[in-house]
């Protein structure tokens, strides 16, 4: 059964109308929020790789989807915003970031923040050991900074994506 991710990822990549509507989605001018109390709708989107996630802000427990680290910046804040997620669980094996290793420099990522849109160019991908949390590190410059576990299956490692923000677009 773990090829079953890769035959659903290459049927998706077939399937120019996912990755389009993504890329057209993250381009668009976000609906304005109507309460400041519910920053609902914070959400992930990758179209290179067909993600659209809401963002957990919970630490505690990790299951599905994406989650911010509370101790990083956000967007809105600027510096480096830290987003995680699982590339691969025996209990769920289509793990959000499973084909997060299939980004390449210049693919675009969306964050919507609070009612904004951030959109990121890939800069740079690197593999790091797990205790190596610089990758948390606040930054200069505003950046989006995502990582899962590596090698697929026999995780050892961290896969690490920084993307360098590009624009803004407010309602």
């Amino acid at each position: 059964m773990p090829f079953a991710p890769k035959v659903a990822f290459w049927l998706k990549k077939r399937d120019g109308h996912t990755q389009a509507t993504l890329q057209k989605a993250i381009h668009t001018k976000p609906t304005t929020v109507t309460s400041k109390a519910e920053p609902a709708g914070n959400r992930l989107t990758i179209p290179s790789i067909t993600i659209d996630e809401p963002i957990q802000e919970s630490n505690t427990v990790m299951r599905g989807g994406v989650w911010h680290i509370t101790h990083t910046s956000t967007p809105d804040k600027g510096g480096n915003t830290v987003i995680i997620g699982h590339r691969f669980t025996y209990t769920n094996p289509f793990g959000t970031f499973y084909n997060l290793d299939k980004l390449k420099l210049g693919d675009e990522v969306g964050v919507t923040w609070h009612g904004k849109k951030y959109i990121y160019d890939v800069a740079q991908t690197k593999v790091v050991e797990p205790t190596e949390m610089s990758v948390e590190d606040p930054s200069t410059t505003d950046e989006l900074t995502l990582y899962t576990c590596t090698p697929l299956y026999f995780p050892k490692n961290r896969l690490v994506v920084i993307s360098d923000l590009k624009e803004i677009i407010t309602p």
